[in-house]
Formats: C-alpha cells, structure tokens, sequence
C-alpha cells in the first residue's frame, strides 16, 4: 500500500501534535495498524496506530492505488478501548 500526503499540512500537524505524517506513515510500515474502521460517507478510513507510547487516529482516502492521509491526531478516547 502507497501512502501520500500533504507536505505542508504534515509540518502543521507536527507543530501542532508532535509528529508528522511522514513519522506515522513510517510506524505504520513498521508496525502495521493496531485496528481500522471502515469508511464513512465521504469514503474516509480510520486506522489506529501506536506511535512512541500513544494511540494515533489516522484518518486517510483511498485515491485509486494509494491512501491519501487527510489528518492525524493522538486520542485518549481511542487510547481507552486500545490500551497502552
């Protein structure tokens, strides 16, 4: 699976989050996702990922051959029904 993402909206979500898309792309590699939920009406997938000791939601699109990250963020909610 190819992943693709903005560049510029990447270093916003590093400043404002602590980690870009290209490091959470790289932990998905790694690691592979701990759960994904299907998409909802705008075709939009949740993965979760973990990524140094906390639980990421990364919303992403699928676009043709490859998965577009839209936007990432760490959750406590999901870090409750995944663990840490």
């Amino acid at each position: 699976m190819e992943l693709d993402w903005d560049p510029g909206k990447s270093a916003k979500i590093k400043a404002e989050r602590g980690a870009s898309f290209e490091e959470l792309a790289q932990t998905l590699a790694e690691h592979g996702p701990e759960a994904q939920y299907p998409g909802n009406r705008l075709g939009q997938e949740l993965w979760i990922i973990r990524h140094k000791r906390q639980i990421w939601v990364l919303v992403l699109e699928r676009r043709l051959s490859l998965m577009r990250i839209v936007t990432a963020y760490p959750s406590r909610k999901w870090r409750k029904k995944h663990g840490t």
